[in-house]
């Protein structure tokens, strides 16, 4: 798999015909519908369904796309930087988002940044809320997105996006519906280590209710949770956004769960200093809504897999 597929992928799922994408990208068809077969070789599934009016991607297609996006955004952001480089000394902008955010900025990000700020040269770390909110304490990134229970007095937020949580379990588990505090209070749960945002406010919500959570498994890496839910062995607590990026064409089920719910609010967060706090506050206004905006679009795009 090599980029040239993937934006050979992109471009058709963007524009909707192997024809057009051709022009865009001035290859003769032949040779683009040959880079599409070779990367549906190398997959094993097939990502687009031909037709008539042209192409549409397949199930596996719309989660390669999540992906694909994702590649092309950050090789997009280091030919950014590193032509940068020789010409300019770019101030360096250090900005931390969790995996569920970084997977959704466009190869249009940094362009935007920069057209906004040339004198900036922006640095993207990728890491949970834990680990990013212990980097911007420690003065190792300028901005990150964190959950809003993770704030403090000495930060300047900007609210992204607040999100109910659901129950995610695998269709095996039977049950659809509304998922009450009795019955969650007695399901075996995996889910973040507690010095994640999401698990905080899970535990907060559980602790309003007066019982505790039975989390049976804890780990950092999203595939293995998913796994777990998949296989039946537990089930899981996060928005359908997430689940819908997590899961893939994997089947799940997405349960409410009962008044008040289990609320998580992601916010942009810088630290509060005096040195240059106008700019940096700028800066700051300017990417929470870039990124809000990626969020927003996100949920307009439909991963199969959720019941």
């Amino acid at each position: 798999m090599d980029l040239r597929q993937l934006r050979s992928f992109m471009a058709i799922v963007e524009l909707g015909s192997a024809n057009r994408a051709a022009q865009k990208l001035r290859v003769a068809q032949p040779a683009l519908s040959r880079q599409i077969a070779l990367l549906e070789r190398e997959v094993g599934v097939q990502l687009l369904q031909r037709h008539s009016r042209g192409s549409t991607p397949t199930a596996a297609g719309k989660v390669l796309a999540v992906h694909a996006a994702a590649v092309l955004a950050t090789v997009a952001m280091a030919k950014h930087d590193l032509a940068h480089l020789a010409q300019v000394a770019l101030e360096p902008i250090r900005l931390g988002l969790p995996p569920t955010v970084s997977v959704l900025l466009p190869p249009s990000f940094v362009p935007a940044v920069q057209a906004r700020f040339p004198r900036i040269g922006l640095q993207v770390r990728d890491a949970w809320t834990g680990h990013l909110l212990e980097l911007l304490k420690e003065g190792r990134l300028d901005y990150a997105v964190v959950c809003t229970c993770q704030a403090d007095r000495h930060m300047v937020t900007r609210n992204l996006v607040s999100e109910q949580m659901r129950l995610i379990a695998a269709p095996s588990a039977g049950r659809r519906g509304s998922v009450g505090w009795a019955e969650l209070a007695g399901l075996r749960l995996v889910l973040p280590p507690p010095l994640h945002g999401g698990r905080i406010a899970i535990e907060a919500a559980f602790e309003a209710q007066g019982i505790s959570p039975n989390v049976v498994f804890e780990h950092e890496v999203w595939h293995v949770l998913v796994s777990a839910v998949i296989t039946g062995d537990a089930c899981t607590l996060m928005s359908q956004r997430d689940a819908a990026l997590q899961f893939g064409g994997n089947e799940y089920v997405a349960r409410p769960i009962a008044r008040p719910g289990i609320k998580n609010t992601l916010v942009l967060a810088m630290l509060k200093r005096p040195k240059n706090a106008a700019t940096r506050e700028e800066v700051l206004d300017f990417l929470a809504v870039q990124l809000a905006l990626c969020i927003k679009q996100s949920h307009q795009f439909h991963i199969p897999g959720r019941k």
